[in-house]
């Protein structure tokens, strides 16, 4: 669904900013910390602390280093934000909208 919405925004001229960790899996991280998937879209991502613990114990372990600062930058650049999960980075994601004035749309798809 998001990548769907991704790219119709992209297309029309929007510049998109997906932020994430860097686990694949319990095993497996991403090699890239950015990376333009397809012009107008990028993803940010994020080294989590505890790879294989946050796959198995989400709420408590997924912690990626960076994050919350680095929210806090890229909302400041945002026109709108627009998040889809029900975890920790979703409050940083919230806080950091109100202190930038940043409207904020959640579907809660995650």
């Amino acid at each position: 669904m998001f990548w769907l919405l991704a790219t119709h925004l992209a297309d029309r001229g929007h510049k998109i900013v997906a932020v994430t960790s860097d686990s694949i899996s319990s095993s497996e991280r991403s090699a890239a910390l950015e990376e333009e998937l397809r012009p107008g879209i990028t993803v940010r991502r994020f080294p989590n602390s505890h790879n294989s613990l946050s796959v198995r114990f989400g709420p408590l372990f997924f912690r990626p280093r960076g994050m919350r600062t680095g929210l806090m930058k890229l909302v400041g650049e945002a026109d709108v934000v627009h998040m889809g999960e029900r975890a920790l980075h979703s409050v940083w994601s919230a806080e950091a909208c109100v202190a930038a004035g940043v409207p904020l749309i959640w579907s809660p798809y995650g």
